[in-house]
């Protein structure tokens, strides 16, 4: 695919995601909140009854549908490759660490977009941190440092997300007496399921084919055009001379028979904020 085909398919993903968030929030998500991954994350596990937080408890069905659109796009377009086994604990404090910066500014990379969007003009503070955050990731990119080599997974192991999602989605459907709901506050505030679940997997869809990533969008932006990491020079020159900013950890130390994509976003295919 050229570079002028991606940049399309990316503005058009970016415009029809940007008036779906905007529906969901007509058809009852919070205002400012239409969709936003950590936010729905966070309801989600609150509706499992993990924390007993009441104005948070409600199993997102866009959280569904974004990992199962991505899936089942994936699928069809024989481009799903599951993989593990890469320094799994330091991921998790990753993970740990992205969750409460993302709640503690209330929300993801894509709702601080829709908030900027909306006016809210805190939202800048916001994406001058989050630049910030990839700019400072570098540094260890350029030091060598590496989260090793990922091994891909058994087909069982790479169905086992998207069977947790249908089963999350029987619960949010059938609504037992174990599973939380809110009575007021946000989680109170949502579309009909099946709005909701539609617009999840038109979101994941459309990421997975447009290889969205918000992290690769901002490590780009200062470069005219998108860098080289072909095998003629080495990873670490081409660090030093293509890429100013670069999604932190997305590409490997070179290993033998390991494939290096030439795109930032093809390394954050499975990422969404």
């Amino acid at each position: 695919m050229s570079g002028s085909h991606e940049k399309r398919n990316l503005i058009i993903a970016g415009l029809i995601i940007g008036a779906i968030a905007g529906f969901l929030v007509l058809a009852g998500n919070p205002g400012n909140m239409g969709f936003c991954i950590a936010c729905f994350v966070r309801d989600t596990v609150g509706g499992l009854g993990l924390p007993r937080a009441a104005p948070v408890q409600y199993i997102r069905p866009e959280i569904i549908g974004l990992i199962l659109g991505a899936y089942l796009l994936s699928m069809i377009r024989g481009e799903h490759q599951s993989k593990g086994g890469s320094s799994p604990i330091i991921r998790f404090i990753l993970g740990f660490f992205v969750m409460i910066g993302a709640l503690m500014f209330l929300g993801c990379p894509i709702r601080m977009i829709l908030r900027l969007g909306g006016g809210d003009l805190n939202a800048l503070f916001g994406i001058a941190g989050f630049a910030g955050g990839i700019g400072f990731g570098t540094i260890f990119l350029k030091k060598g440092y590496s989260l090793q080599r990922t091994y891909a997974l058994s087909k069982l192991e790479s169905a086992m997300m998207p069977a947790i999602q249908v089963g999350l989605l029987v619960l949010v459907v059938t609504a037992p007496a174990f599973i939380f709901f809110s009575q007021k506050g946000p989680g109170a505030m949502h579309a009909p399921w099946l709005i909701s679940l539609a617009a999840g997997l038109v979101v994941g869809g459309l990421s997975q084919f447009s290889r969205l990533c918000t992290v690769g969008a901002f490590s780009l932006f200062p470069s005219p055009s998108p860098p080289s990491l072909g095998l003629t020079r080495s990873p670490s020159s081409a660090l030093k001379k293509n890429t100013p900013l670069l999604p932190l950890f997305s590409y490997p130390r070179p290993r033998p028979r390991t494939r290096l994509h030439p795109h930032p976003r093809y390394a954050c295919r499975s990422h969404f904020l």
